[in-house]
């Protein structure tokens, strides 16, 4: 019997533990685990696997970072993406980088074996309705705005949010961060009415690699809803390590007491649609902005 190994990758341990226990139940199957970017790439260059099981939404390097450097690195693995991603853009790139197949997470208990029988054997596999073409309204459940003088930017949640879209918003808070260099952030949830984010997305988001990677960074939560304040406790205390600068509170003032900000002035943070969680920054943009905030960081201690 050909024995093959595989390399699972995703930061979320949980679904880990999940694919590993379907692939161990098989005697032909080796199976290896990573969960960030940059691990995945070493251990795929150090093991050579025969396949990869790639989530997108990775630490350090995403899997779209993740693919690319495999391909030159590991040039014989075959790599099946294994994301939450449903957008037939990304499903196309990428396939478009070499992976032989795609399975969303939501279908991946009737979908992930078969899908690395198919592309073990060469073949692609991508589940049912993800290439689909039919156009889908997006309705944007976010917005962000900068008060310039204080240096402060607002991420304000709004309407119905899903754990897609919760994902979406995490991942899209990149740009404007990038490009305003604040030296404090504030979420506002009081436009929130439908707050449907599962605890395992709150887990998996406070494990993913914080936005702005300096642990001193103020982060303040207006959570005034009590489902919404209760999944933001969740996260901060499972962030705690990487986001212990981060409180929850109930009403607009007590973030303002705590940033020691007095009337604020907002301006609207425009966002280039064709960036979002799908065009994450590359690695030196991370240690870029690292090091801008931490050469402010004492002014909100």
């Amino acid at each position: 019997m050909s024995k093959f190994t595989i390399l699972i990758v995703d930061d979320f341990e949980p679904f880990r533990r999940y694919a590993c226990s379907i692939l161990k139940g098989r005697a032909e199957f080796r199976v290896h685990e990573a969960s960030d970017g940059l691990e995945a790439v070493q251990k795929a260059e150090e093991q050579q696997p025969d396949l990869i099981l790639l989530d997108i939404g990775l630490p350090i390097l995403n899997g779209m970072m993740v693919a690319r450097r495999v391909r030159k690195l590991a040039s014989g693995s075959r790599i099946l993406f294994v994301s939450q991603e449903s957008s037939p853009a990304v499903v196309r790139e990428a396939l478009g980088l070499g992976a032989l197949g795609y399975v969303h997470k939501q279908r991946a208990h009737s979908d992930l074996l078969p899908a690395i029988e198919a592309v073990l054997g060469g073949a692609q596999f991508v589940s049912r309705g993800l290439l689909d073409e039919t156009p889908v309204k997006h309705k944007v459940c976010y917005s962000f705005d900068f008060d310039p003088k204080n240096r402060v930017l607002r991420f304000s949640l709004k309407g119905r949010v899903t754990d897609e879209l919760m994902r979406d918003f995490y991942y899209g808070m990149r740009e404007p961060v990038f490009r305003t260099q604040p030296d404090a952030g504030v979420l506002d949830t009081s436009t929130v009415i439908s707050f449907e984010v599962s605890s395992q997305v709150i887990r998996e988001l406070a494990a993913a690699s914080p936005i702005i990677p300096n642990p001193d960074f103020p982060r303040v939560v207006i959570a005034p809803s009590p489902d919404v304040y209760g999944m933001m406790r969740m996260f901060v205390e499972q962030g705690e390590l990487t986001r212990p600068n981060l409180h929850v509170v109930r009403a607009e003032s007590e973030a303002w007491a705590i940033l020691g900000v007095q009337s604020p002035q907002f301006e609207p943070v425009e966002i280039d649609p064709s960036l979002s969680s799908r065009a994450l920054p590359s690695d030196s943009s991370s240690d870029t902005t690292q090091a801008k905030v931490s050469d402010r960081r004492a002014r909100f201690r």
